[in-house]
């Protein structure tokens, strides 16, 4: 099994895209970077904001540094993504011949 494999079967799965399932593709579409964008805003500002509330339940940070954890989350989102998962998705959807992304 290849590499691109691996991380599509990761891709494949329902709990890797929740709560925002309805952001993945059909397997022959390609990620654009503004579906990646829109997907790294989603995920980054929830995950963000949960590190954010588990700061500061702990005592680790103050309610006031949130949105500095929740833009590094979506850039983090943004890179992780471009550089691991949406090549290899992009690949399998030129082999299964690709359809342009919708726009927006």
């Amino acid at each position: 099994m290849s590499l691109d494999d691996s991380i599509n079967k990761l891709n494949d799965y329902d709990w890797g895209w929740w709560p925002f399932v309805f952001l993945r593709p059909a397997k022959n579409v390609t990620i654009s970077v503004a579906r990646l964008a829109l997907m790294a805003l989603l995920y980054g500002v929830v995950y963000g904001i949960a590190i954010s509330v588990f700061l500061v339940s702990t005592g680790r940070s103050s309610a006031g540094r949130i949105p500095l954890f929740v833009g590094p989350a979506v850039l983090l989102f943004f890179v992780g993504w471009g550089l691991l998962f949406r090549p290899s998705w992009n690949r399998r959807a030129a082999r299964l011949g690709a359809e342009q992304a919708p726009r927006g």
